[in-house]
Protein backbone atom coordinates (compact mmCIF):
# COMPACT_ATOMS: atom_id res chain seq x y z
CA UNK A 1 0.00 0.00 0.00
CA UNK A 2 2.85 2.15 0.79
CA UNK A 3 4.24 2.15 -2.48
CA UNK A 4 0.72 2.70 -4.17
CA UNK A 5 0.77 5.62 -2.09
CA UNK A 6 3.76 7.30 -2.85
CA UNK A 7 2.96 6.29 -6.33
CA UNK A 8 -0.16 8.43 -6.76
CA UNK A 9 1.88 11.69 -4.99
CA UNK A 10 1.56 14.38 -7.30
CA UNK A 11 -0.76 12.13 -9.73
CA UNK A 12 -3.50 13.97 -11.15
CA UNK A 13 -6.32 10.56 -10.09
CA UNK A 14 -9.88 11.54 -10.94
CA UNK A 15 -12.41 11.12 -8.06
CA UNK A 16 -13.65 7.74 -8.61
CA UNK A 17 -9.93 6.59 -8.19
CA UNK A 18 -9.11 8.64 -5.62
CA UNK A 19 -12.08 7.18 -3.49
CA UNK A 20 -11.02 3.58 -4.36
CA UNK A 21 -7.33 4.60 -3.19
CA UNK A 22 -8.81 5.81 0.25
CA UNK A 23 -10.65 2.77 0.60
CA UNK A 24 -7.92 1.11 0.05
CA UNK A 25 -6.63 2.97 3.03
CA UNK A 26 -9.18 1.81 5.50
CA UNK A 27 -8.94 -1.53 4.27
CA UNK A 28 -5.43 -1.66 4.72
CA UNK A 29 -5.42 -0.38 8.66
CA UNK A 30 -8.15 -2.40 9.17
CA UNK A 31 -6.97 -5.36 8.11
CA UNK A 32 -3.66 -4.54 10.47
CA UNK A 33 -5.99 -3.67 13.32
CA UNK A 34 -7.43 -7.14 13.29
CA UNK A 35 -3.81 -9.15 12.53
CA UNK A 36 -3.11 -6.96 15.70
CA UNK A 37 -5.75 -8.16 17.80
CA UNK A 38 -5.27 -11.36 16.92
CA UNK A 39 -1.99 -11.85 18.20
CA UNK A 40 -2.50 -10.20 21.03
CA UNK A 41 -5.17 -12.50 21.92
CA UNK A 42 -2.60 -15.69 20.73
CA UNK A 43 -0.35 -13.72 23.50
CA UNK A 44 -3.17 -13.60 25.78
CA UNK A 45 -3.77 -17.25 25.60
CA UNK A 46 0.26 -17.88 25.96
CA UNK A 47 0.49 -16.04 29.27
CA UNK A 48 -3.29 -17.51 30.39
CA UNK A 49 -1.51 -21.43 30.50
CA UNK A 50 1.29 -20.98 32.34
CA UNK A 51 -0.61 -18.90 34.96
CA UNK A 52 -3.43 -21.84 35.41
CA UNK A 53 -0.66 -24.14 36.44
CA UNK A 54 0.90 -21.94 38.83
CA UNK A 55 -2.98 -21.33 40.37
CA UNK A 56 -3.20 -25.38 40.39
CA UNK A 57 0.36 -25.53 42.45
CA UNK A 58 -0.42 -23.02 44.57
CA UNK A 59 -4.27 -24.74 45.32
CA UNK A 60 -1.86 -28.22 46.20
CA UNK A 61 0.06 -26.29 48.24
CA UNK A 62 -2.63 -24.41 50.38
CA UNK A 63 -4.27 -27.63 50.38
CA UNK A 64 -1.21 -29.60 51.68
CA UNK A 65 -0.79 -26.94 54.25
CA UNK A 66 -4.29 -27.55 55.48
CA UNK A 67 -3.65 -31.38 55.58
CA UNK A 68 -0.44 -30.64 57.40
CA UNK A 69 -2.18 -28.11 60.20
CA UNK A 70 -5.26 -30.74 60.62
CA UNK A 71 -2.71 -33.77 61.26
CA UNK A 72 -0.46 -31.62 63.54
CA UNK A 73 -3.77 -30.86 65.54
CA UNK A 74 -4.91 -34.33 65.82
CA UNK A 75 -1.42 -35.31 66.92
CA UNK A 76 -1.32 -32.39 69.58
CA UNK A 77 -5.29 -33.49 70.71
CA UNK A 78 -4.14 -36.94 71.07
CA UNK A 79 -0.95 -35.97 72.98
CA UNK A 80 -3.06 -33.72 75.03
CA UNK A 81 -6.01 -36.51 75.57
CA UNK A 82 -3.16 -38.94 76.84
CA UNK A 83 -1.44 -36.56 79.27
CA UNK A 84 -5.47 -36.32 80.64
CA UNK A 85 -5.76 -39.85 81.28
CA UNK A 86 -2.38 -40.30 82.49
CA UNK A 87 -3.08 -37.40 85.03
CA UNK A 88 -6.84 -38.31 85.88
CA UNK A 89 -5.04 -41.79 86.24
CA UNK A 90 -2.77 -40.72 89.28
Amino acid sequence: MQDVLVWSQGKRLNESDRRFLNASQDLDRQADQIEAAERSKEAEANLRQPMKGVIKELTQVKTQRLLWYLVSLALGLVILLERVQHYLAD
